[in-house]
């Protein structure tokens, strides 16, 4: 019987001690980018804050059929966005997944998104120890005008130009483009942008000289041909 209770008091504080180990991570500001119509993927963002080391490993949510974790960085000089399998987050750390940085990617949208709606997002965080644990926040729908959302506030207009693509993500909806100037909206760059409708991308290929047109008062292109 002794032995009994020894084990048993073991396996109790192994649990605790597994408990213990895995990272309390607070999650604040939780938000979803507002969308256009017929886009279906969009970003979400918040401000992840730990006192112990962990990692970001996945995210789900019931309005979208994958979440996948993407990084925006410059290379050279042109802004890249990929999917990568975790974020590390050293311990007494607070990570902001922002427009432009780190953030979530929805795609597969199954539903419209409207402002002020509500979207269920879980975020599964993985410990030094390997321990596993789960935060499930409520991220509120912004309008693409809002705060933190990629807009030209000067331009409501259409810009036109022509580029050559640099890069595309047929999933998402989005093409990298080396461009000219768009007259009033912005200079000469290399830049992702997405696009209003992910079709938009049939036929197209990397390397191609194409013309487009730009939403200016949320940066989407409606309109991308070859030349």
């Amino acid at each position: 019987m002794k032995a009994t209770f020894v084990i048993a008091a073991m396996v109790v504080a192994l649990s605790a001690a597994a408990l213990g180990a895995q990272a309390d991570v607070l999650v604040t500001q939780p938000w979803v980018r507002g969308v256009v119509k017929g886009q279906t993927a969009t970003g979400a963002f918040m401000t992840l804050e730990t006192q112990d080391a962990t990692s970001l490993i996945g995210a789900a949510s019931p309005i979208a059929n994958t979440v996948q974790i993407h990084e925006m960085k410059m290379q050279g000089d042109l802004m890249t966005m990929r999917p990568v399998a975790a974020i590390n987050i050293p311990a007494n750390t607070t990570l902001e997944l922002k427009p432009g940085g780190y953030h979530l990617m929805l795609i597969g949208l199954t539903k419209p998104l409207t402002k002020g709606d509500k979207v269920p997002v879980k975020l599964t965080f993985r410990a030094e120890n390997g321990a596993q644990s789960t935060v499930g926040v409520q991220a509120e729908v912004r309008d693409l005008t809002e705060l933190g959302a990629p807009v030209n506030a000067l331009n409501t207009g259409i810009g036109k130009s022509t580029g050559i693509v640099t890069s595309m993500n047929r999933e998402i909806g989005s093409v990298g483009l080396d461009h000219k100037d768009i007259p009033g909206v912005m200079p000469a760059m290399v830049m992702e942008f997405y696009l209003k409708d992910k079709r938009l991308l049939d036929g197209l290929n990397v390397g191609d000289q194409v013309s487009f047109s730009l939403e200016t008062k949320d940066d989407v292109i409606i309109d991308i041909k070859k030349q």
